[in-house]
């Protein structure tokens, strides 16, 4: 088993920041941003073009809620 320290921070990648929990790493071990981390920034690797494509505005455009108008005002409803 390998000890590490855990620590709260915000992260910062190609423009796009967000906040995680993070795994200090010691002299000798490897730097990697992990699948977690991406998916709090909204963003996933494009393996092909090795580069991180942001995913979260695709989620949204599934599920975004329709925006229905009665007398009180404007009530959101997600239409499943």
């Amino acid at each position: 088993m390998i000890e590490r320290e855990v620590a709260a921070v915000f992260v910062k990648v190609d423009g796009y920041t967000g906040g995680d929990n993070v795994v200090m790493a010691e002299a000798g071990d490897s730097e990697v941003l992990g699948a977690f981390t991406l998916e709090g920034l909204g963003l996933a690797a494009d393996p092909v073009k090795k580069v991180l494509v942001p995913t979260v505005g695709l989620a949204l455009l599934a599920v975004a809620p329709k925006v229905y108008r009665r007398r009180s005002g404007i009530v959101a409803a997600i239409d499943v």
